[in-house]
């Protein structure tokens, strides 16, 4: 992970800042693995297959049984930026959170300067909902967002007509 976490421009539209070392990465790791054993969220990496090489992470969070929905989130390491690795990732994660955690709505929010992940959540069949103006205090200002949602009808919609 601080291999591709120390570059400024993977965490530039995240609420985490690059990493100064191995060890803000192995704090970061641990933070989303508390996460996960509290079944509060759940958090993954993104590996190259052939290398198994870590690429990034995507997941879950914020998660709802009442209401059956969570938001996700995710990072890519910008050497693999534009190759088709975020779609599948993101891909793997919708189906996750419908498939198998049976949620009902996923949403995710994005910096509005981000055009990269509002083009991938579009591309995956998330739609814009809202534009929340000054929606978040980040890296000391307040940043607008989009709000994305996805339905789990319209997700089973999509993988019915290809």
């Amino acid at each position: 992970m601080f291999l591709y976490s120390k570059n400024p421009e993977c965490s530039k539209y995240c609420l985490w800042n690059p990493h100064k070392s191995r060890l803000d990465s192995w704090f970061f790791i641990s933070m989303l693995k508390r996460g996960n054993r509290r079944l509060k969220a759940q958090h993954f990496a993104v590996v190259l297959k052939d290398s198994e090489k870590m690429i990034g992470t995507i997941g879950i969070s914020g998660y709802s049984k009442r209401d059956s929905s969570a938001e996700i989130g995710y990072s890519l390491s910008p050497e693999y930026w534009g190759q088709g690795y975020g779609t599948e990732a993101l891909k793997s994660i919708i189906s996750y959170s419908f498939n198998t955690l049976k949620l009902n709505r996923i949403e995710a929010k994005s910096d509005t300067r981000n055009i990269a992940s509002v083009k991938l959540l579009e591309k995956c069949g998330f739609k814009r909902e809202g534009h929340m103006h000054k929606g978040m205090f980040m890296k000391g200002e307040y940043v607008d967002l989009y709000l994305y949602g996805l339905l789990a009808e319209d997700y089973n919609k999509a993988v019915e007509h290809g």
